[in-house]
């Protein structure tokens, strides 16, 4: 249910790539929810055909928590996540 309503929506906004968090933990192992979270990009990918972009979501729920409290920190986490995606990868 959740793939093909993310899939409605790339297709909707014409959306060429997804940029999901790679978590790890403290070193640098996958950590115990991160085989769901490939499964998730693999569906994603076959569902879609877009391509799904890993970026490291290193403590980005403490500086989410820091910023807004305890307020859509899943919300700030995810901006983060994409803002270090777009910042690394902008040329």
């Amino acid at each position: 249910m959740l793939i093909s309503s993310l899939a409605d929506v790339i297709k909707k906004e014409s959306i060429t790539a997804v940029v999901v968090g790679d978590s790890r933990n403290a070193r640098g192992e996958d950590n115990s929810i991160m085989t769901k979270i490939k499964q998730f990009a693999e569906d994603i990918k076959r569902e879609t055909g877009v391509m799904v972009h890993f970026e490291p979501e290193f403590y980005t729920s403490v500086e989410a928590r820091r910023d807004t409290g305890k307020h859509l920190v899943d919300a700030e986490a995810a901006t983060i996540i994409l803002n270090s995606y777009i910042t690394r990868t902008a040329q």
